[in-house]
């Protein structure tokens, strides 16, 4: 038995030897100590700059840095164009390889990672080519063009097959800025290899984000997942299965389809999938492919998450910003557009702009909590502080992570308290159990802000249109003068600090029960008080991870109003959703009638005449039934009547 064994191990040893991928060449450019590549000669035209080599956030600069990749520590080569230097009218440059040994091998192929985002500007396009030479590089074969991705680094496959007869070549990246302003060209993990006979691979289970993996009996997941064909043959069928929790195992064949080499296919499970409770439930898919026997790749382990009901998410984002930059024209266009279309983008956000150093709007215990949380430097976007977001994913990220989970629910309610102090109690409902350190901050935020040149002045890298359009800002000068400046979401405040304070929420909290926190917010006479808002924040100290956000207005403090029947009146939440609680102090003791209108005056809402005392009222008003705009409440009496307004978002 033992023989046996041995002998069938061997068998299976040598039959993945057979099948291994057999690699002829490789670069991962991490062991060049320079930011030149001896091992990569440039050719280039006159007065442009060679390719380079160190880690993306260095070489790219603050213009062209990559979402993600696959280590941070990772150096890669990168060319970068006009956009971050200014310089030079055009650029062709060329870095090729020292010769590769072929071997005879009847089958060849390469791959490399790429951040290449195919700039435009002026009706020409940046080009980034792979090309190959078999005469020493006398001459190029172009063999492949990149393309776009703007969420980072992705993997290309190039068949070099046409050159397997050859006795060596040499590997060339071409980049060319056709004449124009554009970004540049990242490649890194470059290998030239000859593939396996047969083998396709499950390379992830849908949805891939554990944010996305929340379900419960109401709100089901399609479970799905993506394989990738790493043999010389076009495949035709497979079949998928999963278990969930050791349950039974869930079956679906694909057939009818040509998954060609080298290319992935994505595919879905008929039915519906969610957890059996609240909790974390593993998860088990595999795929089976005719004349595969390599099957170490055929396997993913995952998840499902159970929830006892599902928040309603609200996004942190924090901007890194400052006068002195000048990217900020462009940070602040996507803040303002992306705040302009949030409703008709079906999600909501909680925005906030912080100042860096040398900034007459910075918060200083803000901005360099948020420096050495991960030594973010301006200008950055933090996604509820979980990943650093640039320019180019802004959108995309936010059309992703509007729907990531957000653990609990967060109610916002405001108590006046003397004539500049709020008491602020934020009511957290998580809709999983909660265990550890999760604390509340609060950030006081302002819109409109305008201030004296020179200090409000603002660079902009945009002035004279060089760049393209930008908002109106190619038509500003650099810096753009105080007086025509107005700075939104400014942060104001951070209380008790930036990532909150211990000991206010309980370490375990139940899902489904309420857990309030009240914090005394200072609210500054210098701010204007109509255009405020609060930022509750519930975060996970141990990562700094903004579970979940609300935004409110802040309503307006006690101020004598001889005018009116009140002394002071409000409403919160402001924007509302389902409803908004009108808090009004009455002078003396009358009938009240509340009254909704659109802004066009048009009645939707009226309540009986309330004889009501004097002193503080409540009275909650519904909106569920209101369409997204903003309206006027009105509260009428014998004596006189006093209106505020009111917006409804959702």
């Amino acid at each position: 038995m033992r023989l046996k064994n041995l002998l069938f191990a061997l068998a299976t040893f040598f039959t993945n030897v057979a099948n291994a991928q057999q690699v002829l060449f490789s670069e991962k450019f991490d062991e060049i100590p320079t930011y030149n590549i001896p091992t990569w000669p440039s050719v280039m035209n006159t007065n442009a700059f060679p390719w380079q080599c160190g880690l993306p956030y260095l070489v790219g600069g603050a213009c062209f840095t990559p979402a993600g990749h696959n280590d941070p520590y990772d150096k890669v080569a990168c060319i970068i164009d006009q956009s971050c230097v200014y310089i030079n009218p055009e650029r062709d440059v060329l870095m090729y390889s020292a010769p590769i040994t072929l071997n005879g091998a009847p089958h060849l192929w390469m791959q490399y990672d790429s951040y290449f985002l195919e700039d435009t500007a002026n009706g020409k396009t940046e080009v980034g080519r792979v090309e190959v030479s078999t005469d020493n590089a006398a001459t190029w074969n172009i063999v492949h063009y990149s393309t776009p991705y703007t969420y980072g680094f992705k993997t290309a496959y190039v068949d070099l097959s046409a050159y397997a007869g050859a006795s060596s070549i040499r590997l060339g990246f071409r980049y060319s800025d056709s004449g124009q302003v554009m970004r540049g060209w990242m490649v890194d993990n470059i290998k030239v290899f000859v593939p396996k006979p047969s083998d396709m691979a499950l390379l992830e289970v849908t949805p891939t984000d554990s944010m996305l993996r929340y379900t419960d009996a109401n709100d089901a997941i399609t479970l799905g997942g993506r394989v990738f064909n790493y043999s010389i043959d076009t495949i035709h069928n497979f079949t998928a299965r999963y278990q969930l929790n050791n349950g039974a195992t869930v079956s679906q064949t694909y057939s009818g389809i040509n998954i060609l080499p080298f290319t992935d296919y994505n595919f879905a499970f008929n039915t519906p999938e969610y957890a059996p409770g609240v909790g974390v439930y593993p998860l088990k898919m595999w795929i089976e492919t005719n004349g595969d026997n390599f099957h170490s790749n055929d396997t993913v382990n995952s998840d499902l998450r159970g929830m006892s009901f599902k928040p309603f998410k609200k996004l942190v984002i924090e901007q890194g910003t400052g006068t002195w930059n000048k990217w900020g024209p462009r940070d602040a266009v996507l803040m303002n557009t992306l705040a302009a279309n949030v409703i008709s983008l079906d999600g909501d956000i909680c925005q906030i702009s912080v100042h860096d150093n040398n900034d007459p709007m910075r918060v200083a215990d803000y901005q360099t909590f948020l420096f050495d949380l991960r030594y973010y430097y301006v200008p950055y976007f933090l996604f509820d502080r979980r990943e650093n977001i640039t320019p180019d994913s802004f959108y995309n990220t936010f059309l992703k992570e509007r729907n990531y989970f957000g653990f609990a629910d967060i109610k916002i309610d405001f108590t006046p308290v003397g004539t500049h102090y709020y008491d602020v109690t934020t009511t957290v409902k998580p809709a999983v159990d909660l265990q550890g350190d999760y604390r509340i901050a609060i950030v006081v935020t302002e819109d409109g802000v305008h201030g004296p040149s020179p200090d409000y002045d603002q660079r902009n890298a945009y002035a004279g249109g060089g760049l393209g359009p930008m908002g109106g800002y190619e038509n500003k000068p650099d810096p753009v003068p105080a007086s025509d400046m107005t700075y939104n979401f400014v942060a104001r405040s951070a209380t008790p600090a930036p990532d909150g304070t211990a000991g206010l929420l309980p370490v375990m909290m139940y899902a489904g029960y309420d857990y309030p926190v009240t914090t005394t917010i200072d609210i500054n006479n210098a701010w204007d008080p109509t255009k405020l808002k609060i930022v509750a924040m519930l975060v996970r100290y141990s990562d700094s991870t903004i579970l979940n956000g609300n935004h409110s207005v802040v309503p307006p403090l006690a101020v004598a109003n001889i005018a009116a029947p009140v002394n002071t009146i409000s409403l919160y939440p402001n924007p509302a959703t389902a409803y908004t609680m009108l808090r009004y102090d009455l002078k003396q003791t009358e009938n009240v009638v509340i009254s909704v209108t659109d802004l066009s005056g048009k009645l939707l809402y009226q309540t009986q005449p309330v004889y009501s005392t004097s002193g503080k009222h409540d009275l909650s008003i519904p909106v569920s039934n209101l369409s997204n705009g903003l309206y006027i409440v009105t509260l009428q009496t014998a004596t006189g009547k006093e209106s505020v307004k009111l917006s409804v978002m959702r």
